[in-house]
């Protein structure tokens, strides 16, 4: 259980995403950027209680990218979300490293602060 205040990393090349989450969620530390080497330095430098990580990074696909992500964030829960579910796609998230994957929409409301209650238990 964290004891302090949770602290997400949200990697999605639109910027509005980011300014969402932390105008619906101010009791949060979230940081931001826009693509998997700039998150790399971020899980250098921070420690996060889980990620964020939007399934297409512009050319990018976020599934693809999750091994670079798992070299530098140990253990810390990552959770792909899309705009565009497929069948498999949670598996596919799964077996390359990703807790989970849901669709960006389903975020707001509750579901953040389900989400790090399930990631943080």
């Amino acid at each position: 259980m964290i004891d302090s205040v949770p602290k997400i990393l949200v990697v999605d090349d639109d910027d509005l995403e980011p300014l969402f989450f932390k105008h619906e969620f101010p009791e949060y530390d979230i940081s931001s950027t826009n693509n998997i080497d700039k998150a790399i330095i971020q899980l250098r430098n921070f420690s996060f209680d889980f990620i964020l990580l939007d399934q297409l990074l512009g050319p990018v696909k976020g599934i693809d990218e999750l091994h670079r992500l798992r070299e530098f964030s140990g253990d810390t829960r990552i959770i792909v979300y899309t705009n565009q579910m497929y069948e498999g796609m949670t598996e596919e998230a799964q077996s390359k490293g990703a807790f989970t994957v849901v669709k960006k929409g389903a975020l707001g409301g509750s579901l953040l602060p389900d989400l790090l209650e399930l990631v943080t238990a």
